[in-house]
């Protein structure tokens, strides 16, 4: 028997409805069913939450020196000033240890560790410097007043960095001396800095992204647009973040921005608030406040929203990574997570409208409306072909009546 035309065009279309939702549920509904196939233990999360006294905590800037000995600092509640908490783990984040607490007068905002006894916190108008593990702290005063210092970095012992007020300093005699560096002459500051090597340098501000190949004495602004943090690799790829901004550049020099992955391919009403990117050779991974951490195997290409547990609906602020499998990653509401998986995949996420995988579904609905329009045309020439051979069989007995 033969099928019918108009029967056949309306299974290929709802084929093709069946295709189209496959794709969305592929990439939409996972992130649903992953939240809600990952029960509240722990053990079935790619990232686990390691327990702490300060539950309040926001916790904004983590280290890990090893595996075992690690720091995170920050607010030990929420607050606008002060409150500052710094915290060390010697047994990989199964108990934690407060090693330095303040009251409204400090805050503690980034750490970077020089060796397992050489450790500098930046906090407001001052660093703090410990040469025992943390278990004793000395004050560096740097400038006046509660000005932050934004981050911390040293490459030895001796030679380190940090930044407030659009002002970059210089030390090279183990902190014991600050210098301000004349070449940083721009109208922002300095978040973070990444050492390509000695001499060659990156930095990003909330205004740009800046190049040094000198050791920092002097920077040409390479990206009118910046953000928190960036992370870059040897040969010269680069990633950066801001709240609402992805950076790439291929080479150090030509910087784009990116789609921010999301759970739709769509621009949603508020900000992804993206706070840190690191990248260990294709490896990526992002904290942000929508989606807590977001992680790509593949260079950039695809991402993916590694499970967390259910509790973790707030901002994440920092990330630290020894390989890419192990890492830790801290935020608000005293959330200090761990992973020994870091390479999960996790819940496809969209790339934007240009994602290869958005643009096939357009392509099948575009494919869908041509059939649907085909169909409905060839029944419309249909019925008037009918109509026709009416008129035509109504005028022609008319005339052999006549």
């Amino acid at each position: 028997m033969k099928q019918c035309p108009v029967l056949h065009i309306k299974k290929s279309y709802l084929m093709l409805i069946l295709v189209i939702i496959g794709m969305f549920y592929q990439v939409g509904s996972p992130s649903i069913l992953a939240s809600a196939s990952v029960v509240d233990a722990q053990e079935t999360t790619t990232w686990i939450a390691m327990e702490q006294n300060y539950t309040d905590a926001v916790f904004s800037d983590v280290a890990f020196l090893n595996a075992t000995h690690g720091w995170v600092v920050g607010k030990w509640t929420e607050g606008v000033s002060g409150n500052g908490i710094i915290m060390h783990t010697a047994d990989a984040g199964e108990t934690w240890q407060t090693q330095l607490k303040n009251g409204t007068e400090q805050r503690y905002y980034r750490i970077d560790i020089i060796s397992e006894d050489s450790i500098w916190v930046a906090a407001w108008g001052v660093l703090y410097h410990s040469s025992d593990c943390g278990i004793t702290w000395e004050k560096n005063v740097i400038v006046d007043g509660q000005n932050l210092m934004v981050f911390v970095k040293f490459i030895d012992e001796y030679t380190g960095w940090t930044a407030t007020n659009n002002t970059l300093f210089k030390t090279i005699d183990g902190g014991e001396n600050w210098i301000t560096i004349a070449g940083w002459t721009f109208d922002d500051v300095p978040r973070n800095m990444h050492f390509s090597s000695d001499t060659e340098i990156f930095a990003t501000g909330f205004r740009g992204i800046y190049h040094s190949v000198d050791g920092a004495d002097t920077w040409t602004q390479v990206y009118d647009y910046g953000g928190w943090t960036l992370s870059m690799l040897d040969d010269g790829a680069g990633w950066a973040v801001g709240d609402g901004r992805l950076m790439h550049t291929s080479d150090g020099t030509d910087w784009t921005q990116l789609p921010i992955p999301g759970r739709t391919p769509f621009l949603g009403f508020t900000l992804p608030y993206l706070t840190d990117i690191l990248f260990i050779e294709e490896n990526g991974w992002i904290v942000a406040g929508e989606i807590p951490i977001m992680h790509t195997p593949d260079g950039g290409s695809t991402w993916y929203a590694q499970s967390v547990p259910s509790h973790i609906n707030r901002r994440m602020m920092a990330l630290d990574f020894l390989n890419s499998t192990y890492g830790w990653a801290v935020g608000a509401d005293g959330a200090i997570l761990k992973t020994t998986r870091g390479t999960d995949l996790g819940s496809r996420l969209w790339n934007g409208m240009t994602d290869p995988l958005f643009l096939t579904i357009v392509g099948a609905f575009a494919a869908v409306v041509v059939i649907v329009s085909g169909g409905f045309i060839h029944r419309r020439r249909k019925r008037r072909a009918t109509l026709v051979r009416s008129t035509d069989k109504v005028e022609n007995t008319s005339v052999e009546l006549e």
